[in-house]
């Protein structure tokens, strides 16, 4: 799951759901990023016998960001 986060910028933590595995169709993660850059909206993983899109979502970004 880091691995996954780490694509983005730094994670900080999962949230306990994620975590724990009991429920959902996503991951939550806590990440540390810098908010100058360019906030991507999906992202690729490459695994040993395909590759496939991860899609994005950010929440709580704080007022000033505007190019999500």
């Amino acid at each position: 799951m880091f691995e996954i986060a780490g694509a983005l910028e730094t994670p900080l933590a999962l949230d306990e759901t994620t975590s724990n595995r009991t429920f959902g169709h996503y991951a939550r993660f806590l990440i540390e990023f810098d908010l100058t850059l360019e906030m991507r909206e999906r992202i690729l993983l490459k695994r040993k016998d395909f590759d496939f899109y991860v899609d994005v979502e950010f929440e709580k970004l704080p007022h000033f960001v505007t190019h999500v």
